[in-house]
């Protein structure tokens, strides 16, 4: 699951910068060819994997549950899911040593 999340997101990376919508100024070694930009698919296929498996936990535990229970169940799972997608790009960015500019 996670590599055909990667390939689509490589996909969509390579169509958005080869058609000019969107430009990166990143440091080049952390880009392929210097234009497409190797963390932003890494990161979304983490996200999207987490995602699946978060709902698929969330349903389990919310089946047979009032509807307050289960939407509080879904909302905590999902609150957990991308806080830790949050840090997995903090982590991975900071790993690259790309720097904020604000």
């Amino acid at each position: 699951m996670f590599v055909v999340f990667l390939a689509l997101g490589f996909v969509a990376e390579i169509a958005s910068t080869s058609s000019g919508y969107y430009a990166y100024y990143w440091p080049s070694t952390w880009m392929i060819n210097g234009v497409v930009p190797l963390s932003i698919p890494i990161t979304d296929s983490i996200y999207l994997v987490m995602l699946y498996f978060g709902h698929k936990v969330a349903i389990e535990y919310s089946v047979n549950k009032k509807w307050i229970s289960g939407f509080l169940i879904h909302i905590g799972t999902y609150y957990v899911v991308f806080a830790l997608g949050i840090l997995i790009t903090w982590l991975f960015v900071w790993a690259l040593g790309i720097k904020p500019t604000w």
